[in-house]
C-alpha cells in the first residue's frame, strides 16, 4: 500500500482516516462530502444506493436511504 512507504509523510494520518472512511459506493463528491457532515454532526450515515423494492419486487435504486428512520435523500449539484 502507498501510504505504508509514506509513514514518515506529514499528512499521513489524516490520509489513513480518510481512506477508513472511503465507501466505493459514493458515485459523486456531493455524496462524500454529505457523509463527512454526517458524521461531523454524529449523524448515522446513510446506506448508499440502497434498493428500493415492493410487492412486486424492485422498483428502483435511491442515491441514499436512512437506514433507521425510514427517511431517504437525494442532493443534487447544481
Amino acid at each position: 500500500m502507498v501510504l505504508e512507504s509514506c509513514a514518515q509523510w506529514r499528512g499521513v494520518v489524516r490520509a489513513r482516516r480518510v481512506i477508513g472512511f472511503a465507501d466505493v459506493r459514493a458515485e459523486s463528491a456531493l455524496e462524500s462530502v454529505a457523509r463527512v457532515r454526517f458524521a461531523q454532526f454524529k449523524i448515522p450515515a446513510p446506506a448508499l444506493q440502497a434498493n428500493i423494492s415492493g410487492t412486486q419486487g424492485f422498483i428502483g435504486r435511491q442515491t441514499s436511504a436512512g437506514t433507521n428512520t425510514g427517511r431517504s435523500g437525494r442532493r443534487t449539484a447544481r
